[in-house]
């Protein structure tokens, strides 16, 4: 402040110089004051409360939903369930037990063979409820048939003539066999060399319709 008030005194006393230099150098001493901090920037607004339902007073109710569908685990049962459950449950532990077991003196394909006769057993269970003995609803077999109960493709081929006792679907395909055949157990008992046999997929003796 002091040289700024020297350097006002000499131009002041210059005549040859204008007094509104001699100001304005008075003014240039001084420091600027800094500038103003940048102003925050502006907050977002609040969203709107949405309630969860809005409904319109009249005969017409308009509803807005702001939650997903949440979707659970949890499987319906239709009615009539808890009647063949204990049996469904008793051959699901079945298989368990055939599928955990070490096969210890077994040949490869007799590993296999409580498997396909279990399979057949749920299947052919489910088969006769609802199409022989009518005593479970529509809604339950097809039920069976999605949650893996029963094998649908099995049951298709018992609805048509001739293969009423399949035993499995590997037995009756020509490209698993040699020549282009069935399997032996399709043969009807009165047209077998042998009259003892054995399938070598599943263990059948025999599943032909007119034996």
């Amino acid at each position: 402040p002091l040289s700024c008030f020297i350097s006002w005194r000499i131009f002041s006393s210059n005549s040859s110089l204008p007094i509104a230099f001699a100001l304005s150098s008075v003014v240039n001493c001084y420091p600027l004051p800094p500038p103003p901090p940048p102003p925050p920037p502006p907050s977002p607004s609040p969203l709107p409360l949405v309630p969860l339902f809005r409904a319109a007073v009249g005969p017409s109710i308009d509803i807005v939903r702001i939650m997903p569908k949440v979707k659970t685990n949890r499987v319906k049962y239709p009615e009539g369930w808890e009647l063949i459950e204990p049996t469904l449950q008793e051959l699901q532990g079945k298989m368990r037990e055939a599928e955990n077991d070490p096969h210890d003196g077994k040949r490869k394909c007799e590993a296999l063979w409580p498997i396909f006769k279990i399979t057949h057993q749920k299947s052919r269970y489910v088969f006769d409820l609802y199409h022989r003995r009518k005593e479970i609803s529509k809604e339950l077999y097809e039920f069976c048939l999605e949650q893996g109960y029963a094998d649908g493709n099995l049951i298709a081929k018992w609805k048509k003539p001739g293969y009423e006792r399949l035993c499995c679907l590997r037995c009756m395909q020509p490209r698993d066999h040699n020549f282009q055949t069935t399997c032996v157990c399709r043969v009807p008992k009165h047209l077998r060399e042998e009259k003892v046999i054995e399938c070598v997929h599943c263990g059948c003796k025999g599943c032909a319709s007119g034996d």
